[in-house]
């Protein structure tokens, strides 16, 4: 499955990686590893943000599992 946006090659995503394993847990604003890689996950549809509060989506779930960095 690939996921990707004008902003968002998952062939070059090593950080972008690291925010959306930080992002399995409900994060606030602040404490983000990069506020522009949130911005491109968000517009591949991985993690969602409401009110300075940060998640990952499922879509986000299955990503990390396709790339074998969690495990059901």
């Amino acid at each position: 499955m690939k996921y990707q946006t004008t902003a968002f090659d998952s062939a070059t995503a090593k950080p972008i990686e690291a925010c959306l394993m930080q992002l399995m847990q409900v994060t606030w604003d602040g404490d983000l590893i990069s506020k522009s890689h949130r911005k491109w996950l968000a517009e591949a549809g991985l993690v969602v943000r409401h009110d300075g509060w940060n998640m990952i989506t499922p879509k986000g779930v299955m990503y990390l599992l396709d790339l074998g960095l969690i495990h059901a």
